[in-house]
């Protein structure tokens, strides 16, 4: 509705597999070759989680891709009343969690989540 796209059958299969519990401390790994669709299932997992009430971090391996990300799914996002923000703010931290932290899912960079955790 919000993107016209239309999931492919990877990505369906995909999200019911990292969906699927495998009980207590168990994990998923999932494998999927460029440009089958991972954005779109990490898309369709915040939504889910974040429906369920649980805030999203998306680590990602830059924060170009980052702030990219977050800025072109923000809508997507709105469409189930989550928000949606990046922790690649350029402003002085000083202290206590940053602004962007209130957001339902959050993209950032694995190193710029380890600086602002601890």
């Amino acid at each position: 509705l919000i993107t016209d796209h239309i999931l492919t059958d990877a990505q369906i299969l995909c999200s019911l597999i990292a969906l699927k519990s495998g009980g207590k401390g168990k994990g998923k790994l999932l494998e999927m070759a460029t440009g089958e669709g991972k954005s779109t299932i990490v898309c369709i997992l915040a939504i889910i989680n974040g429906l369920l009430n649980k805030q999203v971090h998306v680590i990602t391996s830059s924060p170009v891709l980052a702030e990219r990300d977050a800025k072109t799914k923000a809508k997507l996002f709105r469409f189930f009343s989550l928000t949606c923000s990046d922790n690649n703010d350029k402003t002085v931290y000083l202290r206590g969690p940053k602004e962007c932290y209130k957001a339902d899912v959050v993209y950032g960079e694995g190193s710029q989540f380890q600086f602002d955790l601890l």
